[in-house]
């Protein structure tokens, strides 16, 4: 017995509007979708999920979840081999992943599979917000948020904040090194990170996630025994500009509607 297969996978994404050439960015939990047709490993969780992905999406498409390590703010050195357990399965097994392509960056790093890859990781800037980030290049090319078991909250939220500007955030430089094939180079990564002035200023994002459920932007199937969900950014991302206009602070605890 099983709870999902690739062929869920794949009809679960059709449902939400996926379609071929779709460029997707996956946040997951998938310990909640029960067991997957074959072995309970990593490696066939890993190979059910990609396996739909790839097949809703095509050849034309591209699919990539967070390989974050924050290396340069914990004064670490970063290796493309790293792995940060917390980013969860899918993460973990793609950058194992002879197909997959990681990018340099330090602290925000992403790792993905499909044609396009390179295009969006290539010759990326210092700053991991800006736009010529891979987060600016991925919103450019209509992509969309593909969450398992993770509601509708992504890390194209500060993507968003630093394009409007917010001001309980700035651009702060962190220094440190990179171990990219066999060698160890210097380099330079910045961030937008929160003010500490206030404590208020911290995320809080009860009311962002039910704004995007109220607006229809996020939109959830069944999958095994939990769900998938497609959120299309540049929807997100009118949705934070309108909200942000109303409510400079609707994303910290000093929003005036968070719960």
């Amino acid at each position: 017995m099983y709870d999902y297969s690739s062929q869920d996978v794949l009809n679960s994404l059709i449902k939400l509007g996926i379609k071929k050439g779709d460029n997707i960015f996956c946040h997951s939990n998938t310990f909640l979708l029960g067991s997957p047709k074959g072995i309970l490993s990593k490696k066939n969780i890993y190979k059910t999920i990609i396996e739909g992905f790839k097949l809703a999406t095509g050849q034309e498409g591209t699919v990539f979840f967070p390989a974050f390590t924050y290396s340069f703010t914990k004064k670490k050195i970063f290796d493309l081999k790293m792995i940060n357990k917390d980013n969860g399965i899918l993460s973990e097994m793609c950058i194992k992943s002879k197909e997959s392509f990681r990018s340099l960056d330090p602290n925000f790093s992403v790792v993905g599979v499909g044609k396009n890859c390179k295009n969006f990781i290539k010759n990326l800037s210092e700053n991991s917000y800006d736009e010529n980030s891979f987060f600016s290049r991925f919103v450019r090319a209509n992509g969309k948020i593909c969450n398992i078991n993770i509601n509708s909250v992504n890390i194209f939220i500060h993507y968003f904040e630093r394009l409007e500007k917010v001001n309980y955030r700035f651009d702060k430089t962190f220094t440190g090194k990179i171990m990219n094939n066999k060698k160890l180079l210097k380099k330079k990564s910045k961030i937008f990170v929160r003010k500490k002035i206030n404590p208020s200023y911290v995320q809080s994002l009860n009311y962002f996630d039910l704004l995007c459920k109220n607006n229809k932007i996020y939109k959830m199937q069944k999958l095994g025994r939990g769900f998938i969900s497609v959120m299309k950014l540049k929807e997100m991302g009118n949705l934070i500009n309108k909200e942000l206009n109303i409510d400079p602070y609707f994303l910290t605890k000093l929003g005036k509607n968070n719960f």
